[in-house]
Order: C-alpha cells, then structure tokens, then sequence
C-alpha cells in the first residue's frame, strides 16, 4: 500500500485538527449567546484543544520520529509506517504508543491557549471596530 512507502515528513498533521475543534469546544464551555467570550474562556478552550489534539497524535508523532531516526549509524528496524506501528505495539505494548506524551501535550496546551485565544480575541475587536 502506497500509506507504507510515505516519508515519515508527509504524514498528515494531525495537531491542526485544534483549529477545527476550537470553537465547538469554546461554545461548550457556555458561551452561545451573542456577547463575545471572555478572553479567560477562550484560552480555556484553547488549552483543551491542544491537548486533546496533542493527546490523540502522539501516536504518529512517536513513529514518526522513530522512523525519521531509523537506521541511523546502523540496520534500519522498519520497512515503513504500518511495520512501525505493529513492532511497537507487540514489543512495547499499545500504552507506548503515548511515549513522551507529557511534555508534548504541555507544550501544546500553552501554545494552542496562547495561539487561538490572540486570534479569537483580535478577529473579536477587528470585528467590533467594523474594520473586518
């Protein structure tokens, strides 16, 4: 299958998958009415998208590197992503799948809280000075 051959560099990026869970996630947090969001409830939002996103790539993230250093002073240990995948699961169990998965998700709760709570909040005020 062609999915094998992909370049660990052309998997598909996952952590985006924040921009379109972020004001679902926001408009749960009770804030549907018509007012704007508190700048508070909206990085709120933020920091749980990039977790829950963090969260569920952690998995391509870790094979990814793991392929991108593959072979590297030595005999590569996979033939591609799915091979990948299944030596992890069998050798290490699927919990390993989530391997660093700490400081990954910490990074990503600060970032995605920082980055689309700014762009909330200045769509917001272009929006009100009518400029947009």
């Amino acid at each position: 299958p062609a999915h094998v051959l992909l370049p660990p560099v052309l998997l598909p990026p996952v952590p985006h998958a924040r921009y379109g869970l972020y004001s679902p996630i926001r408009n749960m947090l009770g804030m549907r009415d018509a007012a704007a969001p508190p700048l508070p409830v909206k990085m709120a939002a933020g920091a749980l998208v990039g977790a829950l996103s963090s969260f569920l790539a952690n998995p391509a993230d870790l094979l990814k590197v793991r392929l991108q250093v593959d072979g590297v002073g030595g005999v590569p240990r996979y033939r591609g992503m799915v091979h990948a995948f299944t030596t992890v699961v069998h050798d290490e169990g699927v919990i390993k799948l989530w391997r660093g998965a700490g400081p990954a998700i910490s990074r990503a709760t600060v970032l995605a809280a920082a980055e689309l709570a700014t762009y909330d909040e200045v769509k917001s005020l272009l929006h009100a000075h009518n400029i947009v």
